[in-house]
């Protein structure tokens, strides 16, 4: 057994409760939220590695707050085996959706002041422009300091410095003895210190540093109203699908309430009612999915998309042009594992590596397969046994039995129901 199969489930309990206990300190979110549609460009900079740090990022709701993240690239998979097959999850937990992420060499480790240059330029702004925030003295001030840039440190109560638990991390890190040896002794000093994120609003003066135009905000304008028209006629599709399909059922629970013998005649074909009706369904079901899934939900992620494009790009100054990014956000919604609607779930659109998850995470594309092969599939194997059970006949005889008369197998009479 592989080492990875046999801590699997170590594995996942860890990454369960590490993601549970996952929190930001208090007031960092309003904060950024308040630096964003102020204008201020929101770069973060961590020698953590690609997974860990997207995951960090989006567990935190922070994809899509930051603008831009660099980070170290993950350890290399074996020659022989892509990356992908190593993946456990769904492949967009392993992306950020709204963050631009730069991955660095592996090799690089703070302090790195070439890298530091290299994220001001890419910026294009002037170092009298930037401001560095960081916890750690040796890693984050001294780079900051090395820089010529205005540096905060951070110091959050019961300072890690001084507590216990972080002296037993130190004694499992995967830094070297000269890291750890630097830490105690690299004491810089920093341009402020803070003890609270939110205390940044009061040290610095942040204005606007750009400003939405008008063809801007009518562009948007009216691609939220594409959306809405689009929206409202996938709504109304599937409104006439479901009474579409109400009626369907109430005919053939009337004609066979009422009718002794349902069944239609083509010249020696013999259909029966129930069979017509099922049929019939799915049928609807095909024309309605196509036009519903392929035709509009085709337009409405078009407009969604270019709603998105322009809320990443001006969002960050006018924090009301979010509202396609915050409708994505919140139309996903979950179910606990094992419910009743997640197995329900799982029969009708499994969704790949989700089994590993505490809940299952539903998606809009999901909602809409959901809506449609909850008629499908079950009208699909309906269809089956009504055929079966002589829903279609041939001169009277049940096409399955005229078939099953065919083939060459002798049974107790010569051949399968001869």
């Amino acid at each position: 057994m592989a080492i990875r199969d046999e801590f699997a489930g170590v594995l996942v309990e860890y990454k369960r409760k590490r993601r549970k206990a996952l929190r930001l300190f208090p007031g960092v979110m309003k904060t950024l939220e308040k630096l964003k549609s102020s204008g201020v460009k929101l770069v973060a900079y961590t020698e953590s590695m690609e997974y860990h740090t997207v995951e960090r990022l989006k567990v935190l709701g922070l994809d899509g707050v930051i603008d831009h993240l660099y980070s170290r690239d993950d350890h290399a998979s074996p020659a022989h085996i892509e990356k992908v097959r190593l993946r456990t999850e769904p492949d967009e937990n392993y992306a950020l959706a709204n963050t631009r992420h730069t991955k660095l060499e592996i090799s690089h480790r703070k302090p790195a002041t070439e890298i530091l240059e290299r994220i001001i330029a890419e910026c294009g702004v002037d170092k009298s422009q930037c401001l560095y925030v960081g916890d750690s003295p040796m890693k984050d001030i001294a780079m900051a300091n090395a820089c010529g840039i205005t540096s905060v440190l951070i110091t959050h109560p019961n300072s890690k410095l001084n507590d216990e638990r972080y002296e037993l991390l130190r004694s499992v890190t995967h830094w070297t003895d000269a890291e750890v040896s630097d830490e105690k002794i690299v004491t810089p000093t920093p341009t402020h210190t803070i003890s609270t994120f939110a205390e940044l609003l009061a040290l610095f003066d942040f204005g606007l540093a750009r400003s939405v135009s008008p063809e801007v905000l009518t562009v948007w304008e009216k691609t939220i109203e594409v959306q809405m028209h689009f929206n409202d006629i996938q709504l109304r599709i599937r409104s006439l699908y479901a009474s579409v399909m109400v009626g369907i059922v109430g005919a053939t629970g009337a004609v066979i309430a009422t009718v002794e013998d349902p069944s239609f005649e083509i010249g020696n074909l013999s259909f029966h009612f129930v069979f017509i009706a099922i049929f019939a369904i799915l049928l609807s079901n095909a024309l309605f999915y196509m036009m519903d899934r392929h035709w509009y939900h085709r337009f409405l992620q078009g407009a969604v998309m270019n709603a998105v494009k322009i809320e990443k790009e001006f969002g960050s100054v006018l924090a009301g042009i979010r509202l396609s990014h915050e409708i994505s956000y919140k139309s996903k919604f979950s179910f606990a594992k094992f419910s009743f609607i997640y197995f329900a779930t799982f029969a009708l659109r499994k969704v790949r590596g989700q089994y590993l998850r505490d809940s299952l995470e539903i998606s809009s594309d999901d909602r809409l397969e959901i809506f449609y092969r909850g008629i499908y599939k079950p009208a699909v194997i309906l269809l089956g046994v009504t055929f079966f059970c002589g829903g279609l006949k041939y001169d009277g005889a049940a096409i399955y039995e005229l078939v099953l008369n065919l083939l060459p197998f002798e049974g107790t009479h010569g051949y399968f129901g001869g």
